[in-house]
Parts: structure tokens; sequence; C-alpha cells
């Protein structure tokens, strides 16, 4: 917790060395988000120190958070300021000194609120919609004069009192836990006297949020708690075209970044590169629905084979209309392999190949002469005996034996996927 007056602001932080909580075991395993989304709330940041540390955590856990600042804090520390709202976090009003906002006029609650607002979009931030009162001390005037600026008070649902000096992690841990429920809003601090104790808790509690199947998301404008949008990537696949009259499946696998908490579709539809729909594939489109607490989904394209030589092919397949995510990586390439192979020299080819030679010997042993001039037959060529044919013969053998041809089946080669003081 932060007390401050209106002219000084005093903070305490005891930092010890980064130790994290085990996460107690939930009794039984269950669907990821089917019971809800909950929202993390953190606020008196940012801090120097403590504020990167929580921002660590989120990262490494994929977790979006609500931030609700100090302004003060916020003209101290912009660099952490800014990291917060790039890292993907919301930026909310937490007054500019911690005031006690029952204890103010009119003007200088829409005073205070307002330079918070401005030090925050000073950061590059959005200006905040939301306004948690310190120490969740309001009234029906704080609230109204709040409303009258276009922005609405928020305060919460879950409060372990992280901020009490000598609360364990675990009693931190197990408070939150013990009050989640569907669209529950939990207040946590990355700014107190007690903050190594939050940090320590919060792997704990994420996890064990989810272990119990909630997800994790933000508010939004409305100070709704909003589920988490996860992000999605298709990726690239092979696929062996096979022989002349076969189909095969290319399988895509649409990841997502993290667990859904409803159902989310995506459009998707082939696009011709060098490979050719109605020849080389058949053309196709659809709608890709990703189930709750899923994290992929799969999409199956038709290849057709043939029995021709020639080079790899390719075509793309497009996402598009997402619902429920945003795309990361909205095309996906499906490399067809040839598997054909090249052409080889075949017996007419050689037997014509030895004629001509013949042929090409009959002319060097038989000059333009009279017709009863004692012309030697079987002379040797150029080369040395006269040519018998082994020599065409050979030259097919070794055509054959460097033609790579498969001596088995091809396989197909897909990537498959199937009340507190704040």
């Amino acid at each position: 917790m932060l007390r401050r007056t209106a002219a000084t602001v005093t903070l305490v932080v005891t930092l010890t060395a980064g130790w994290a909580l085990p996460t107690p075991p939930a009794h039984a395993a269950v669907t990821p988000c089917s019971r809800g989304t909950v929202a993390l709330t953190f606020d008196d940041g940012p801090h120097a120190r403590s504020t990167p540390r929580v921002l660590d955590v989120l990262a490494g856990r994929r977790v979006k958070a609500t931030f609700f600042q100090v302004g003060s804090m916020v003209a101290a520390n912009p660099a952490v300021a800014r990291r917060v709202h790039a890292d993907g976090h919301v930026l909310a009003n937490h007054t500019y000194r911690h005031e006690n906002l029952t204890r103010l006029g009119n003007a200088d609650i829409r005073r205070t609120i307002d330079r918070t607002n401005r030090a925050i979009v000073g950061i590059g931030a959005p200006k905040p919609t939301l306004v948690r009162p310190p120490y969740g001390a309001t009234s029906t005037r704080v609230r109204d004069v709040i409303s009258g600026m276009g922005m609405r008070q928020l305060l919460w649902d879950v409060d372990p009192q992280d901020w009490r000096s000598g609360r364990s992690a675990a009693t931190i841990r197990d408070l939150v836990l013990r009050g989640l429920r569907d669209g529950a809003v939990v207040l946590l601090h990355d700014a107190s006297a007690n903050v190594d104790r939050s940090i320590a808790a919060l792997p704990a509690i994420i996890d064990g949020a989810r272990s119990r199947g909630y997800c994790l998301g933000t508010l939004d404008q409305a100070g709704r708690v909003v589920p988490p949008v996860p992000a999605a990537r298709i990726d690239d696949v092979e696929v062996t075209e096979g022989a002349a009259g076969t189909k095969r499946s290319a399988v895509l696998t649409v990841r997502l970044s993290e667990p859904t908490s409803r159902a989310v579709s995506i459009d998707w539809t082939t696009v011709d590169g060098s490979a050719v729909a109605g020849e080389d594939y058949k053309a196709a489109s659809g709608t890709l629905t990703i189930p709750r607490g899923a994290t992929r989904g799969t999409i199956k394209v038709t290849v057709r084979g043939d029995d021709l030589d020639e080079p790899n092919e390719r075509f793309t397949i497009r996402l598009r209309s997402p619902a429920g995510v945003t795309l990361a990586r909205a095309k996906a390439r499906v490399t067809i392999l040839d598997d054909d192979p090249p052409a080889a020299s075949t017996k007419a080819d050689a037997s014509a190949e030895r004629d001509a030679g013949e042929g090409a010997a009959d002319t060097a042993q038989t000059p333009d002469a009279p017709a009863d001039a004692d012309v030697p037959t079987g002379a040797p060529t150029e080369d040395g005996d006269a040519a018998t044919g082994a020599t065409a013969e050979e030259d097919v053998q070794e055509a054959d034996d460097d033609s790579g041809a498969p001596t088995g089946p091809a396989t197909e080669a897909s990537d498959a996927g199937t009340g507190g003081d704040p």
C-alpha cells in the first residue's frame, strides 16, 4: 500500500532474492477457460524495480492485466509505464498522488484525475476510461464527478490485502484462489512494502486460476472483464503428391497463442500459385471453428497425384475474418513434392542410337570407290574394333543407374496436426 499526502510520496519496498510459491494442485482436471474469465489488476505503480518484475511474470505466462497507475509515479518512471503499455496491458487511473477522493472538493477530484490522464497519454498510451479511487474510498458524489468526466469508477471483487506488511505469499495466493468466480476483478499491487511477497505469489495465482478452469483477461472501457484474445498462426506444410489417380491430404495446423475462453472461428480459402486448382489440388474454402479451451485446429486440402516429372509446386492457404482471435500469421504455403522419376532412355532410344552408330561406321568403312574396288570388310573404325551395339546398351544402363528412380512406394510427408486498502 502507498500512503501519500498531497505534497509527498513515501514508498518503502523490501527487495529480496526472487522465489516462487508452489501452486496447490487442483482437485480434478478441467477444460481450460471452462469456468469463465477473471481479471488481474495492479495498483500504485509504476515502480522502477518492482513493476518490471511483475511484467516479467505476466509475460512468461502470457497474461494481460490492467494497471491502475498513480500519475506522479508515471511522471517519475515513464520508461516503466511505457513498457506496461508496450507489453499489451491496459493502463487506468489511480489519481495523481493517491489521494482520498472523498476528502477532496469536486474541482480537486477532476484536477487529480485529469493530471493523471495527461501523464498516461504522455507516455504513448490511450487516455484511460477507468478510475479506481485510492483505498476504495468513494461516495455518490465522487462517482458522479468521475462519471461527469466521461469515465467510470471501478473497484474490485477479490482483495487479498497483499500490501499488508508480513502477509505471506501463501496467504495471498490462497485468498485469491478461494475468491475466484466468473467475471471477478482481483486487486493486487505492483508497488508496496510487501511487494516481494505479492510477486512471489503471482505465478501460483496464475497457474492456480488456470488449473481451476479460469482464463485471465483484462478490463474493457466500461470496466467489464473481457476474455483474452488469442493470436492465431498457420503453419507451412509439405505433402508428396503420389501416383496418377491417387489423392492425399495436405494437413495444415492453425495454432493459438493461448486457450480460448469461447469458441472462435476463422474463414480460410485456397489460392493458386505454381500449383493450379483442378489439376494439382482441389480448390476449397470454409470456416475453421476452434472450441473453447482448445489451442489448435486443422485444415485439410486434397492434393492430386500424377506421373509427370516436374518441379515441386506450391499453393497458399489464406486466413481471414477472424472472430474471437487475431491473426499473427494469416498465410501458409503448401508445397507439393514431386515423386516421379526423371525421364530415362528407352530401348527404342538405345536401338536408334546403335543404328546411328553402325551407320556412321559403315560410312567410315565404305569410301566413295569404284564398284569393283577391293574394299575390306570389318575394318576397324577410328575407335578401334567395329561397333556392335554394346556401347549403346551400356549407355542405357548407365542412364538407368543414374536416373534416381525410386525402388519402393512413395511415402507421404505431411505435417499433420491434429474491500481493501490499495
